[in-house]
């Protein structure tokens, strides 16, 4: 098998593995009688923990074949925390519990990316013609937790989850180290204070914080959002998985036409997207005027794939692009960690129609951070 297709069937795994655990979570906590401003302190962990793990794992690995090794490892552990989790309900448990699952889970998409990035310069092919794949994943993955979680329970859903992990765990190890042998950059240590002193690194590390991170906060209370609204598990499964297809779909054309594509216009585009779509959620419309808003988050989200790893491979050096990921995720995390709290209890105080509105004006502040000149750093 070809090292491309390696790459591709972990995506799938891994990302199969992952929607069936992590966008269901806020459901299942709620599940177990737990409350909104509850669900709002265990969701906050895993970006919090984020913040001083990664740039911690970042520093004790070496280059990026070792991240195979690390990352079978710490999926392992991942599985491990999601069993423990069925098999606890208090708060302390609870937390505990998920602090080992973001410990674990938090460093792998960073690496993984970071370490597809690398294959996809060196062998010259689009990284979101990889990446694709794991939204494919992530679609069958939400389609099934969705129908088993409504019509069984968690349990089965969550079972399979750790059997996928397990399985991406082992693919990870499948795929050949990259040759870097004959690069000389990606044998050099990484270098911190050039990153730092990279104003298209801040720029880039800015916008995703206040993009992807208002994205995945806003998403993790959506199932209880659409719950509230009388979306049973199953039906939201089924919004979640055609939400992915279309979000290949965009990624499939911007494998297709990226190099027609200008990355301010994309920049525009992605948080035009995002405040419509939260616009769209945070009055009380009629059902399906929700369910349309989630038509925005595939152009958003394939977009900010798209740019971001654009963006890292033309403004920062190889030697640097998972470093780069790793403070861009640190960032992001700090953000989500703040934003999660709050929402949580913010949204048993005022409801959930007010907390989206919020999250719309928050994504309107991506346009103080597009890089509108986008002239290479000297």
């Amino acid at each position: 098998m070809k090292e491309a297709s390696k790459f591709k069937l972990t995506s799938v795994f891994r990302y199969i593995g992952d929607a069936a655990f992590y966008p269901f979570f806020a459901l299942y906590l709620a599940s177990i009688g737990k409350s909104t401003a509850q669900i709002g302190m265990v969701l906050m962990i895993m970006p919090l923990v984020a913040i001083f793990i990664n740039p911690l794992w970042t520093f004790l690995l070496k280059n990026v074949n070792y991240n195979r090794i690390f990352m079978t490892i710490m999926m392992l552990f991942e599985a491990l925390g999601i069993f423990l989790l069925l098999h606890v309900t208090s708060m302390p448990h609870i937390i505990l519990v998920t602090i080992l699952i973001a410990v674990a889970g938090q460093p792998i998409y960073i690496l993984l990316d970071g370490f597809t990035t690398v294959f996809a310069i060196e062998e010259d092919i689009p990284y979101i013609s990889i990446r694709l794949y794991g939204a494919v994943g992530y679609a069958i993955g939400v389609l099934m937790t969705g129908f088993f979680s409504e019509q069984i329970g968690f349990n089965v859903a969550y079972y399979i989850a750790i059997g996928v992990m397990i399985v991406s765990s082992l693919t990870v190890l499948w795929i050949r180290p990259l040759n870097i042998k004959d690069d000389k950059e990606l044998m050099e240590k990484v270098d911190f204070l050039k990153l730092l002193k990279n104003p298209k690194f801040w720029l880039m590390a800015s916008f995703m914080m206040v993009t992807l991170g208002t994205i995945f906060v806003s998403d993790s209370y959506l199932g209880v959002y659409f719950e509230s609204r009388g979306i049973g598990k199953d039906i939201y499964g089924v919004i979640t998985f055609v939400t992915v297809i279309l979000e290949v779909a965009v990624m499939l054309f911007i494998a297709k036409f990226s190099n027609k594509f200008k990355l301010k216009i994309v920049s525009v585009v992605i948080v035009v997207s995002m405040s419509l779509r939260y616009i769209m959620l945070g009055f009380e419309l009629p059902i399906w005027v929700a369910i349309l808003s989630n038509l925005f988050r595939p152009l958003a989200v394939g977009l900010l794939f798209y740019i971001l790893v654009e963006y890292v491979s033309r403004y920062i050096s190889k030697k640097n692009i998972t470093l780069a990921f790793v403070l861009i995720a640190s960032l992001r995390n700090l953000y989500q960690s703040g934003y999660t709290l709050f929402g949580g209890l913010f949204i048993e105080q005022n409801g959930y129609y007010s907390f989206y509105l919020i999250a719309g004006v928050i994504s309107l502040l991506g346009f103080l951070f597009i890089d509108y000149k986008q002239k290479p750093v000297v």
